[in-house]
């Protein structure tokens, strides 16, 4: 008894320490109490922080859970047969906030009693036994736990009067589910068991085997044992869903045998899963054909959560999305099926890069996220080509340069020594970054042979685990090109974007072209030691431009010198936008590229783009060179350059609130929308759609939403709200029955925001009282982000503050009204303050594993008392918001650049906008 009493006044010491602390694990480095040979003395030992360490591996496991959705918590027993690799009284596993009823290790007829002791908050467990033991033994655990309270481990959803369960484990949630060894370098198999109501379909990663009535009348399920996998790609659904039965997914030329595909909704809504269970076959045969493996997994199920903390997750055989990614159909809106096709291939894609081969540790998570980022592009453009997939990495790689350009940004691998570095690896460097990245050097070596070493990394490391070098070997191996390795390398351990400030030089004929690399700096940001990377640089003269081809080196130097036999009348620095790095031109050569601009193609039209708005950040590039930029990319006919100027001038309409531009604004904005929408209109009956359906609806959707929200255009307002007041019917019935006809789906997100800031509040209070009593994921979305707009501050102060508090919002909506909140100038001062006071409270939306994205609402100030007050705020809180220290500072580094830009440009904008019109 004297024991145990020792052992709870050290466990609350060490809760105490870690309170009061910053929040990071480093705070305690050691901790907590074990029993030595003779049970009497205790002893002060270190806890693994990170990884838990070789000694001991688990083998394999057996999991028999009985999950009630209607109940508040859940009991479970786990045997895990581990193998003690050298002589031991205790060891470490994970298990998080569990009550252990029993503990003990089995050894054919010997049992060994055992005790569990959790030592870390962050889920570190100890167990103890009397001797020192070594060799194969089965521990078993009987417990029992709360299901949790936010969207991770295993959780609960209401919808429709029913209860489900669903569950999330990556990255470090397993261990709040079951006890296990809760990283990615254990793999292994599981056998499986789910007890519940008779009611209930039991979902897991693999096919059901049997089932058995217990006596006490609930369902005992079993499942086939998986194949060789970590803890955090397990999971489990349990509730009165929708299961249908596709049809098997046949034997291809890389796979000889079929594979059963259902689709799992809540009950109701299976009728909205036929697009997502059709369109499936395409995207992973594409997949297939491209790794030469076949999939990997016994069988395939999709399945619509309706609160989901992530867009969806990669689990073996058993893909958890968020409704709004797999609910639809024909009728849908077009970024809807977009968003469907690339997350059902990045997920797809997962099963490969993650699943089939995952990493050793954390640290490589990356090669997971970039992969199947990357890899999915691949897929839904050889599924769709109309839906223009060919310029998302470089959208997205271009994206992540601005999040590379803080002074705060992780390197791609970045060292993972504590949870808070876990949280934070999951972000745009690891995803956009690394598959940009990976997108130039397959660019650079060449498909095919990119595409050797990664089929050969699949063969190597099946069912296995591999890190960077492992990768590296493989594409090295694989391609012939050993020595890529280190220019490889020089974009994966430090953090920045190269820029390359480009100087031509033509001379008796010959041309001279200096490239000076070093890292790209905005405005706002301090200038980090001097850098150097090793590039992998593609370019076009004017001559290449007109036969389509290009030229590549390698600069490895700080300063780099090309030559050329003539002179050229324009330099392309990036041909393809294949590259990862920033490139800057003088005057001259601007305009000269600008001159040329239909000649380029789009992804080549987005890094010109890109690079014209970064030089503007960094004050090289005036205000004249951005609007003329901006001026060409609205004609552009690929559709996201079209959007750029509209989302830039939006942005900078913010930034630059502070002088008086707002009817400037609004002619700028006409000025560059009306041409297009004149052209299109509202319906799709133009050339331009025979053309490509797709990408003409979305510049529609662009000009449509630039005239009517930014612009002020009366007559397009007028007749959106037409259109939407067709569309919704009476909205004082009990359940309005939306008529998809009267408006193109494109455009209801647009109608509704008009709506919000056109409207008396009685109909604003009907709208919102109709998304609420929803369960139509796509229509409670429009019309949430809608009256994140509204613009009438009283009755907007009342709108957030209801909607904020209101339970009928899911978590995942309450996260994306928050920023909505925050993004609108006219509301954030209030939702900020009511942040302030409810911050425990609305931290109950997001997982364990996403909680630091609350700190970056704060990313829409413009002021350095507002900057300083954040820091204060989320730092004095942070002990509650895991991955809390690096967001904070990625914030405070947002704003620092909007206050520097503010300076350095407002007036300027002022006047040049002015003068353009």
């Amino acid at each position: 008894m004297k024991i145990y009493l020792i052992r709870i006044l050290v466990i609350s010491m060490s809760v105490f320490l870690y309170a009061c602390g910053s929040g990071s694990d480093n705070n305690i480095q050691s901790d907590l109490v074990a029993k030595n040979k003779d049970m009497n003395t205790l002893v002060i030992s270190d806890i693994p922080l990170g990884p838990l360490g070789k000694s001991v591996i688990p083998i394999s496991y057996q999991i028999e859970l009985t999950l009630i959705p209607e109940e508040k918590s859940y009991k479970g027993r786990v045997i895990i047969e581990v193998n003690l690799i050298k002589e031991t009284s205790h060891f470490y596993i994970h298990g998080k906030d569990l009550s252990i009823k029993s503990v003990f290790l089995h050894q054919a007829d010997k049992k060994i009693e055992a005790e569990y002791l959790q030592v870390h908050s962050s889920g570190i467990a100890r167990i103890d036994f009397d001797n020192e033991l070594i060799g194969t033994y089965a521990l078993t655990i009987e417990y029992h736990t709360d299901f949790s309270q936010s969207l991770d481990a295993i959780y609960q959803v209401e919808e429709s009067g029913r209860s489900y369960l669903f569950s999330q484990m990556e990255a470090i949630s397993a261990r709040m589910a079951f006890p296990s060894f809760d990283e990615p370098g254990f793999k292994t198999p599981f056998d499986i068991s789910i007890i519940s109501e008779q009611k209930n379909d039991v979902i897991t990663n693999t096919k059901e085997i049997s089932q058995q009535v217990l006596s006490n009348g609930l369902i005992k399920h079993v499942f086939a044992t998986t194949k060789k996998l970590p803890t955090y790609l397990l999971t489990f659904a349990v509730g009165e869903f929708d299961i249908v039965e596709w049809e098997d997914l046949p034997v291809t030329g890389v796979r000889n045998k079929p594979i059963p595909l259902r689709g799992i909704a809540v009950k109701g809504k299976g009728g909205k899963l036929k697009y997502a269970l059709e369109n499936t076959k395409p995207i992973l045969e594409a997949l297939e054909s491209y790794f030469k493996t076949s999939y990997p997994y016994e069988k395939l199920d999709l399945i619509a959560a309706p609160d989901f903390a992530f867009g969806a997750m990669e689990n073996a055989g058993a893909i958890v999305y968020r409704e709004s990614l797999l609910l639809l159909d024909e009728n849908s809106p077009t970024w809807q099926k977009r968003a469907y096709g690339s997350v059902h291939a990045h997920e797809l894609g997962h099963q490969w890069f993650g699943n089939l081969v995952t990493p050793k540790w954390w640290d490589d998570i990356w090669l997971n996220e970039a992969f199947a980022t990357w890899v999915s592009y691949k897929a839904v453009q050889k599924w769709k080509p109309e839906f223009e997939f060919d310029r998302g990495l470089t959208n997205r790689a271009h994206g992540a340069m601005r999040v590379d350009a803080r002074s705060s940004a992780r390197q791609i691998r970045n060292p993972i020594n504590t949870n808070d570095d876990i949280m934070n690896a999951f972000d745009g460097i690891t995803y956009s970054k690394g598959g940009g990245v990976l997108q130039m050097f397959e660019s650079f070596l060449g498909e095919k042979e990119f595409q050797k070493g990664v089929q050969l990394h699949m063969q190597r490391y099946a069912h296995g685990n591999a890190d960077i070098n492992d990768f590296l070997g493989s594409i090295a191996d694989g391609s012939g090109q050993q020595d890529l390795i280190p220019a490889f390398e020089s974009f994966l351990y430090q953090s920045g974007v190269p820029s390359l400030k480009i100087d031509r030089k033509c001379v008796d004929g010959k041309e001279t072209i200096t490239l000076e690399q070093s890292r790209y700096v905005p405005l706002g940001i301090d200038k980090i030691k001097d850098q150097n990377w090793q590039i992998p640089f593609c370019y076009r003269t004017d001559t290449q431009l007109k036969n389509g081809m290009s030229t590549c080196e390698l600069l490895t130097e700080s300063k780099n010198e090309i030559s050329l036999n003539q002179c050229s009348k324009l330099f392309l620095p990036n041909s393809n936008a294949a590259g990862y790095y920033r490139w800057n031109l003088n005057k001259s050569d601007w305009f000269s590229l600008l001159d040329s601009f239909d000649k380029l193609n789009g992804a080549e039209q987005v890094s010109l783009a890109s690079n014209v708005i970064a030089g503007f950040k960094a004050n090289e590039i005036s205000t004249e060179i951005l609007l003329k930029t901006f001026s060409k990319l609205v004609k552009s006919k690929s559709w996201d350059v079209a959007n750029i100027p509209l989302n830039n001038l939006i942005r900078f309409k913010s930034i630059f609130s502070e002088v008086d531009i707002d009817e400037d604004y609004k002619d700028i904005v006409g000025r560059f929308y009306k041409q297009t929408f004149d052209e299109l209109g509202f319906i799709a009956n133009t050339k331009e759609d025979a053309i490509n359906k797709v990408g003409t609806a979305l510049r529609r959707m662009t000009s449509i939403s630039a005239l009517a929200l930014e612009a002020d255009d009366q007559l397009v307002k007028k007749e959106l709200l037409q259109m939407l007041d067709k569309y919704l019917g009476d909205l004082n019935a009990s359940k309005i029955e939306l008529n998809i006809k009267e408006i193109s789906s494109d455009l209801i997100p647009i109608a509704m925001t008009v709506a919000v800031n056109s409207k008396n509040e009685e109909y604003i209070g009907l709208l919102m009282e109709q998304a609420l009593n929803s369960t139509d994921a796509i229509f409670r979305r429009n019309v949430l982000t809608a009256l994140t707009s509204i613009k009438r501050e009283d009755f907007g102060v009342k709108v957030m503050k209801s909607l904020l508090s209101d339970k009928k919002v899911r978590s995942n909506e309450a996260q994306r009204l928050l920023n909505g909140f925050m993004s609108n100038h006219v509301l954030r001062d209030e939702t900020w303050g009511w942040l302030q006071s409810n911050l425990e409270k609305f931290l109950t939306n997001y997982s364990s594993f996403s909680i630091a994205r609350v700190v970056s609402s704060g990313q829409y100030f413009c002021d350095e008392s507002d900057k300083e007050k954040m820091k204060k705020f989320f730092t004095d809180n942070q002990s509650k918001i895991s991955g809390a220290p690096r967001k904070i500072l990625e914030t405070a580094e947002v704003i620092d650049q909007c206050i520097a830009l503010r300076k350095a440009k407002s007036i300027e904008f002022s006047k040049a906008i002015g003068d353009f019109l």
